[in-house]
C-alpha cells in the first residue's frame, strides 16, 4: 500500500490535537474515518505510530521522527500554494522596463512606484532610451514591455495599445504670450525657440505648422531631449513645443504651459516582444500603464490589442 495525501494529513492532525476525534473536526470527517486512514498510513510505512491507551493517541518515537519530515512536507506545500497565489494575483515576479525619454522624467516613476506599493514582493527595473533602442531590446527579449514613439515596425514586436496625446508650448512665467489661452505659430514669430535636434522624428512635425504658415522662428537652441528644452525655457532661454509629459515635470513657477493651435499630436504605444509569453505581472503593469495615462487631458487611445 502506497501512501496518499490523506493519510499525511490525518496523520499530521492526530500528531497536533492528539485524539482522532479533535483530528476528524479538523479534517470534517468521521472519527472512524480518521482511524481508517491511521491504520493504513501505519500498514503503509511498516510500523505503528500511535500507541493507544486510554482513548488518547500516543505518538511513538518513531512517529516523532517522522512527522518533522511531514510537517516540513506540508510547509512546503503551503510555499507552494502561496506562491501560485501570489503569481495569479501578480504579486509577485521581477520586470524589465524600457520607456521613452519623455515618460523616463517622471510618468514612469509615478506608474511604477503605485504599482509597486501593493506588489512589495514584485522588483522591477526601468531603462531611459530611444525609441529606436526600445524596439531592439524588445525583440531582443531583453525587456519585458515598452513604451515608444509610433510608426516603428519590428517583427520582433507585438503592439498592445497605441496612444495619442497632442503637444504643448512651453513659455517662461511672465513671457508676453502667458496669459493667453492657447498658443498659435503666428504668435511665436520671431521668437527664440529651443527646438528638439533635427535626429528627433518628432521635430518634423513640430516644424510644419510654422513652414505652412510661413513663420519664422528664431531656432537658438537645439536640444535631443524635451526634458533639456524644459530647463532651458525654465532659465529665460526661449520657448518650446514638447510633449506633455515632459511640461507636466516642468516647474509651474518657472514655465507656463499652453495649448498650440493647431494640435501637434505625439503617437506612442506600447509592445512586448513578440516571441516570448506575457506574464499576468507584465499584462498587470500593462493596465497601470493604461489607468496612469487617462490622467492626462487630452489623450487618446488609438488602438487596443488583446491586452
Amino acid at each position: 500500500m502506497q501512501l496518499n495525501l490523506r493519510q499525511l494529513e490525518a496523520f499530521k492532525a492526530v500528531m497536533e490535537t492528539g485524539t482522532a476525534i479533535h483530528a476528524a473536526e479538523i479534517l470534517n470527517v468521521s472519527q472512524p474515518a480518521v482511524s481508517k486512514l491511521i491504520a493504513n498510513f501505519e500498514r503503509a510505512v511498516g510500523f505503528e505510530v500511535f500507541d493507544r491507551a486510554h482513548g488518547r493517541l500516543a505518538p511513538t518515537p518513531e512517529a516523532v521522527m517522522l512527522y518533522n519530515v511531514v510537517e516540513h512536507a506540508f510547509a512546503s506545500v503551503a510555499r507552494i500554494e502561496q506562491s501560485a497565489v501570489d503569481i495569479r494575483e501578480r504579486r509577485d515576479g521581477r520586470l524589465t522596463v524600457g520607456v521613452m525619454p519623455a515618460l523616463s522624467a517622471g510618468f514612469a516613476q509615478r506608474v511604477a512606484t503605485a504599482f509597486l506599493a501593493r506588489r512589495p514582493q514584485v522588483s522591477l527595473t526601468l531603462h531611459g532610451r530611444s525609441s529606436q533602442k526600445i524596439i531592439e531590446s524588445l525583440a531582443g527579449q531583453q525587456l519585458d514591455l515598452g513604451i515608444f514613439a509610433a510608426g516603428f515596425d519590428h517583427p520582433g514586436v507585438s503592439t498592445d495599445f497605441q496612444f495619442r496625446i497632442a503637444a504643448v508650448c512651453i513659455l517662461p512665467r511672465g513671457h508676453r504670450l502667458a496669459n493667453k489661452a492657447h498658443i498659435e505659430p503666428a504668435d511665436l514669430e520671431g521668437e527664440s525657440f529651443i527646438s528638439l535636434t533635427m535626429l528627433d522624428r518628432i521635430r518634423s512635425r513640430v516644424d510644419h505648422p510654422f513652414e505652412s504658415a510661413g513663420i519664422r522662428r528664431s531656432i537658438r537652441i537645439d536640444t535631443p531631449m524635451a526634458a533639456s528644452a524644459c530647463a532651458f525655457v525654465a532659465q529665460g532661454a526661449g520657448v518650446s513645443i514638447v510633449d506633455p509629459f515632459s511640461a507636466m515635470e516642468a516647474d509651474d513657477r518657472q514655465v507656463a504651459v499652453k495649448p498650440f493651435v493647431p494640435a501637434i499630436h505625439f503617437d506612442m504605444e506600447v509592445a512586448y516582444p513578440s516571441r516570448s509569453r506575457r506574464s499576468q505581472l507584465v499584462l498587470a503593469f500593462a493596465d497601470a500603464l493604461r489607468e496612469g495615462l487617462q490622467a492626462y487631458p487630452g489623450l487618446t487611445l488609438v488602438e487596443s490589442g488583446p491586452g
